[in-house]
């Protein structure tokens, strides 16, 4: 089942095959680190509305 998370105001998927650290649009965890108030964070939705994730699916 994916697994969803929510950064940036869009809703994106982890992608599970490159270790669970990225989305499927690329975005780190640890993005915060070089990006200021950037954090993933758990989500009960299952619309994916990142557009980049999207169109990997």
């Amino acid at each position: 089942m994916a697994t969803f998370v929510e950064a940036e105001g869009m809703v994106h998927v982890i992608n599970d095959v490159a270790g669970g650290e990225h989305t499927l649009c690329g975005d780190a965890f640890d993005l915060a680190s070089d990006e200021p108030g950037y954090v993933w964070s758990e989500t009960r939705s299952r619309t994916v509305t990142c557009p980049l994730c999207a169109a990997i699916i």
